[in-house]
């Protein structure tokens, strides 16, 4: 299991206290940045990255990195994962109706 995947199951496993959900935020926020900065986005399944997205797209996620300068750090993690998954808004839908 990658560094990335072990953060995003511990996030998963659920709420542990608002200090300790930001450190987690902000550490998963900072391994999705490298991972998608370096070119191992392709260790990780498409199936991963699209659990990543449906997990940290939620405001549990959001609220807990803190501020606007880390949320716009995650977006442009976002625009990464939707390029290298050549996402749509039509797969984007076809997701959402499953």
């Amino acid at each position: 299991m990658s560094t990335i995947e072990s953060l995003l199951a511990e996030w998963k496993s659920g709420i542990m206290g608002k200090e300790t959900n930001k450190v987690l935020a902000l550490q998963i926020l900072e391994c999705a940045e490298s991972v998608t900065g370096t070119g191992q986005i392709n260790e990780n399944k498409r199936e991963f990255w699209l659990e990543f997205l449906d997990l940290t797209k939620k405001p549990e996620f959001l609220n807990a990195l803190g501020s606007s300068a880390f949320r716009e750090r995650w977006v442009e993690v976002v625009f990464r994962l939707l390029q290298f998954l050549n996402y749509s808004a039509e797969g984007y839908a076809y997701q959402q109706g499953r």
